[in-house]
């Protein structure tokens, strides 16, 4: 089995039915965002071919949860990064401008910090 025991516990203390997680139809999904200091023109279709773009977020796509991001060449070079796109959608609301200073009281696994830090102007 592909789940921890102690969380397979877990879930049927708590009644729920670990096929959840196995189950390709439920159709879960994953994000990936493209670096904003990454200044090249970015075709995440070579190696998500199931990419599909945010209609309401620039530069992120969703692509099924089966995904292997650690195969990609846009991953493993940082071009684009694994993020959950509401988190991803925060940061880009916070509108962050050169010198302006911020704090990340959620902070893990922080990738909102890092998003945050590699706005264009950001240090």
């Amino acid at each position: 089995d592909l789940l921890p025991l102690d969380f397979l516990r877990f879930l049927e203390k708590h009644g729920v039915s670990p096929d959840i997680y196995y189950d390709e139809s439920i159709g879960c999904e994953r994000f990936i965002i493209v670096n904003p200091r990454y200044h090249g023109t970015v075709d995440v279709l070579i190696d998500f071919p199931e990419a599909k773009p945010v209609p309401w977020l620039r530069d992120a796509f969703s692509i099924p949860a089966n995904s292997r991001l650690n195969e990609s060449g846009l991953y493993k070079s940082g071009i684009v990064l694994p993020m959950d796109a509401a988190s991803a959608l925060a940061v880009h609301l916070l509108d962050l401008q050169p010198g302006e200073h911020f704090l990340d009281l959620c902070c893990a696994p922080g990738m909102k910090l890092c998003l945050a830090g590699l706005q264009p102007g950001v240090a």
